[in-house]
């Protein structure tokens, strides 16, 4: 009886965590899936992108991307100031396509099914020129441009060009230099046509065109305040893979990383494995996080610990990752022994920042959740109010990866060569 009461508890317990095997399979199999799903979908991410259509032309909070909390009744003189203060209101569903790191390459990477392209150096940001000026948001919510600051000639962004229009940019913001250079990606709505529900072919084809017209018909005008590059994409086969590491090198522009894209996806929102980033020294300068930053010179990296965000999960008392579902990285035995300078404990949904110390071990386990006898967290504090969300996953195991064994430039040539290419003449 003891020993079946104690296979219970465990069952219950492995229950809390995502199921065995690789992280890598079940991200092919999570592809797959939201393939399928994706057509479902399509009314959800047209009623998400006029939600922030209808923010950026009136510069206000608006429901939906934003917590639904109660708000405690206020004195009339403080309700010209609650006011105010819903426009900084951080989004809790972020918009923006948030790629998932690469642990192993894709089964189907190709050119056939694939594109690659680099990714700049900057903070992910989204453009939106709505009401006859532009704002632009990090992927948290938080404005990097406010309204009204900034004019562009894109359709909705200045009194000259339909200000009664609408146009969502996915881009990247140089992290330093000039704050009104935005490197395009993708294009979610231009001139309030939808695009998120085509194939990334059709969506980078025609925001690479507008893109090019605008700045060529008012790149000297005064209301085009903003400059606009849209960052170029290759098949995904050797020769693209390539270029897209090299870009750096033929355009002078700081680069952290490539990107790569499924040919079938629509504009996927959140974090999404039908988006995939890599990075090695190469290709970025910041391709490996360490504590301290930068490394010492006569430190091992392989020694450092990884600086990870985690949020605190109060549905299972555990520490969890932004992954749908979550991964949980702890048990509430050791949640409760956290506790701050202050006093205070950890509540719910707070983003915690922690020092993961056996690096070693999460490598040898592979993508399996970490369990309470593996796991050597050390709190650090809580994190920024800014960010809006923890880290993925994925993002720990690229990182713990990057220190013993990690994913070489060889092995994407290789995994691009292994695949035939499919014969679509039938």
């Amino acid at each position: 009886m003891e020993e079946s009461r104690g296979d219970s508890t465990v069952e219950k317990r492995r229950a809390l965590y995502k199921p065995v095997g690789s992280y890598a399979e079940r991200a092919e199999e999570r592809r797959a899936l939201l393939l399928l799903r994706q057509n479902d979908c399509r009314r959800e991410r047209v009623q998400l992108l006029r939600r922030i259509s209808a923010e950026g032309a009136n510069d206000v909070a608006v429901e939906g991307l934003q917590d639904e909390q109660p708000q405690p009744q206020q004195s009339p003189r403080t309700t010209r100031r609650s006011k105010k203060s819903k426009k900084f209101h951080p989004w809790t569903r972020s918009p923006l396509c948030q790629p998932e790191w690469l642990i192993e390459p894709p089964e189907d990477l190709g050119p056939d099914r694939w594109f690659v392209r680099p990714r700049p150096e900057g903070k992910k940001c989204i453009v939106v020129a709505a009401g006859g000026q532009i704002s632009v948001r990090d992927r948290n919510g938080w404005f990097l441009h406010r309204r009204g600051r900034l004019l562009s000639a894109l359709p909705g962004g200045s009194p000259v060009t339909d200000p009664t229009s609408t146009t969502i940019l996915d881009c990247i913001m140089p992290a330093e230099g000039c704050t009104k250079l935005f490197y395009v990606l993708d294009v979610m709505c231009w001139n309030d046509l939808m695009m998120d529900d085509n194939v990334p072919e059709l969506r980078f084809f025609f925001a690479e065109s507008r893109i090019q017209e605008v700045e060529a018909l008012y790149g000297q005008s005064g209301y085009h305040q903003a400059r606009f590059i849209f960052v170029p994409y290759y098949p995904a086969d050797a020769e693209g893979l390539v270029a897209a590491r090299e870009y750096c090198v033929q355009s002078r522009v700081s680069q952290d990383g490539i990107l790569l894209y499924s040919r079938f996806a629509s504009y996927p929102p959140g974090l999404t494995p039908l988006v995939l980033t890599w990075k090695d020294p190469a290709c970025s300068a910041h391709w490996i996080e360490t504590f301290p930053e930068p490394p010492p010179p006569d430190v091992d990296i392989r020694d450092l610990p990884l600086i990870v965000a985690l949020r605190y999960d109060a549905n299972h008392s555990a520490l969890a990752t932004c992954d749908e579902p979550p991964v949980l990285v702890s048990t509430p035995a050791l949640c409760t022994a956290f506790e701050f300078d202050d006093g205070t404990v950890p509540r719910p949904g707070d983003i915690l920042r922690f020092l993961l110390l056996n690096v070693a071990e999460v490598v040898a386990l592979r993508g399996e959740p970490l369990r309470l006898e593996t796991a050597r967290l050390q709190l650090v504090g809580r994190s920024s109010f800014t960010r809006g969300q923890a880290d993925s996953w994925s993002r720990v195991l690229f990182q713990c990866l990057s220190r013993h064994h990690p994913i070489t430039f060889d092995s994407l040539l290789s995994a691009a060569d292994a695949l035939e290419p499919v014969d679509c003449s039938n």
